[in-house]
Order: structure tokens, then sequence, then C-alpha cells
């Protein structure tokens, strides 16, 4: 796995992609199994890997990288090379959650495992391209009750759209 080019330690490395379909129920206080889809979130990709304790130089490197911020003091975006996340249509990642990091005694080392959010999703630049249609297509906010030579430009504009 690289993230804008830089290595992830690679032992024993295992990612899991986690994709969430929002839904509510709008069966109330019924048996019925009518939901609501509210969206597509955000994939997560969960990643562990170990370090040998000879080799903590890596370990201290990844967590610089999980730790940086860009100049407003947001994480910084990282784009994803990695066989299971492009394969999942992920690009761009940051760092979600927490990053974990415990002992495997037998092995002198550090099994470390964190996780990593979609950043700008397929799902939110499709909404973002929608949101945009219909900005364009539908210029004129009306705040007050329409004249009728304005009614008859909205009906040629709602006709041509």
């Amino acid at each position: 796995m690289l993230l804008s080019g830089a290595s992830i330690p690679s032992t024993e490395m295992s990612v899991v992609i986690t994709t969430e379909f929002d839904s509510e129920s709008l069966g109330g206080e019924t048996s019925s199994t009518s939901s609501a889809h509210k969206g597509i979130k955000p994939k997560s990709i969960n990643v562990s890997f170990v370090v040998k304790y000879s080799e903590n130089s890596e370990l201290t490197e990844f967590y610089r990288m999980a730790e940086s911020t860009d100049d407003n003091g947001d994480l910084v975006v990282y784009d994803i090379t990695d066989r299971s996340a492009n394969a999942a249509n992920v690009r761009q990642v940051i760092f979600n959650g927490r990053i974990e990091q415990r002992e495997v005694i037998g092995m002198k080392a550090w099994r470390v495992s964190f996780t990593l959010l979609e950043y700008l999703s397929v799902a939110e630049k499709t909404e973002q391209r929608q949101t945009d249609s219909e900005v364009e297509t539908s210029p004129l906010q009306y705040s007050q009750s329409l004249t009728g030579f304005e009614k008859v430009v909205q009906g040629v504009e709602t006709a041509m759209a």
C-alpha cells in the first residue's frame, strides 16, 4: 500500500474495505420491511500490519504520516495505491478514528491497526454534480409571487431543461 507514494509497512498486511448503505425504516411500529434510502457513506479501509521491534523507524515514519496536517490544520489527504482500495474505486483517503498498536510478544513485534476514510467518495462527487446541475437549471430564485410574464418564462425554462 502506498499513500501519496510513501509505503506503509506490508508485513502481514490485511486490508478490509467496508461500504455502508444508510437507510431508515418506514415501517414505524409495524412489521413492514419498507425503508428509505438515505445515501451511500464513504468507504472505510481497515488496515493492519506487523512491524518488528528492530524496524521501529518504519513505525515512527508511519505515525509521522498519520499525524500530518496541512496549512489549515486539517489532516492530510493522501492518494492511495492499493489493489483492494483501487478495486473498490477509492482514490483518496484520510486517516480516521484511531491507531491501535499492540505488542506481539512471541514475534518481538507490534501489530498496528488503523482506519482510512475515503475522501470525496464517488457518491459524494455524484451528489455534488447533481446539486451543481440543479443550481444551473434553476438560476432564478423566487422569494415573491411571479407575474404572468415570469410564469411564462419559467415554463419555457423548465421545458428547455
